[in-house]
């Protein structure tokens, strides 16, 4: 059995974190070059195309974790691909809740994290993910 942190946890683990269960989309996009090329990092050169990805879950059931939910947008990037030819990404802006998730990755990850909360509804074949910063 993976042990998992209580949601009222007020210090989170350090890693491992392992996510069994999540529920959510990826929406792939193309953003306006000359602006992505902005708030890009410094000396990382953008992938063609200047795509990237908007990824919106709640995670469920996780080991060093309590539930939590986010929504994060990435920016596709070159010179880091995995060995099966998938794009690395630099996340440019993620919202997570509870501010325990949030202040745990911005910690041990250095992701640029805000807290927020992040909600997937379903009806039939229709789903509807809303993410709220704040």
């Amino acid at each position: 059995m993976l042990p998992s942190v209580p949601a009222g946890a007020q210090e989170i683990p350090p890693p491992p974190y392992f996510i069994s269960r999540d529920e959510g989309v990826a929406i792939g996009i193309a953003y306006e070059e000359a602006r992505i090329k902005k708030v890009a990092p410094a000396g990382v050169q953008i992938a063609p195309g200047a795509t990237g990805i908007i990824i919106m879950y709640t995670a469920g059931e996780l080991y060093g974790l309590p539930p939590y939910t986010s929504s994060w947008i990435g920016l596709d990037v070159e010179g880091f691909d995995a060995p099966g030819g998938g794009k690395a990404r630099s996340m440019r802006t993620g919202l997570y809740g509870p501010e325990t998730v949030a202040s745990a990755l911005a910690k041990y990850f250095d992701y640029p994290t805000r807290v927020g909360s992040t909600r997937v509804e379903r009806e039939r074949r229709r789903v509807v993910v809303v993410g709220t910063m704040g």
